[in-house]
């Protein structure tokens, strides 16, 4: 469940459900609650743009089976690693414009195929190195078009 106004939310699980297009830009969604998305297996776009979120529970965004877009800039998460990610499945990620500065070893591991991959305008520290690496040999190499970590 999203944590926020609950008079904008109270139905979310039963609105997304069968959703494959889900805009929740300019909210004031400060949390994504483990098992969100779980049982929205046909989202294709989820846009969570310019809200308030600065926590993302472990498995708060698995379930969609292959999500096509997923926007989250301009919110406050300062953190992104594997336990965040993993279910997740994704082709494009946009994490313009948040507070980001850790990214963790395997965060992106378990990820099936991401295209493009945007963190431009974050306060990104580090790069480790294993970012897209789950720790077992992959039979398929990534096949990722844009890794974009700009500051402008």
């Amino acid at each position: 469940m999203v944590r926020t106004a609950p008079k904008y939310f109270l139905h979310f699980h039963v609105l997304a459900l069968n959703s494959i297009h889900s805009n929740f830009e300019e909210n004031s969604i400060r949390v994504l609650e483990t098992g969100t998305f779980k049982r929205c297996k046909n989202l294709i776009n989820l846009n969570l743009k310019e809200n308030k979120i600065s926590e993302v529970q472990p498995g708060a965004l698995a379930g969609p089976t292959n999500i096509y877009n997923l926007t989250l800039s301009k919110n406050a998460i300062e953190e992104l690693g594997p336990v965040i990610t993993e279910g997740l499945q994704f082709t494009n990620l946009r994490m313009e414009q948040t507070n980001l500065k850790v990214l963790r070893s395997h965060t992106f591991g378990r990820t099936r195929n991401p295209y493009v991959v945007v963190f431009s305008n974050c306060k990104l520290e580090e790069i480790p190195s294993g970012l897209f690496l789950n720790g077992t040999k992959r039979k398929n190499p990534y096949k990722m078009q844009t890794l974009c970590l700009n500051h402008m």
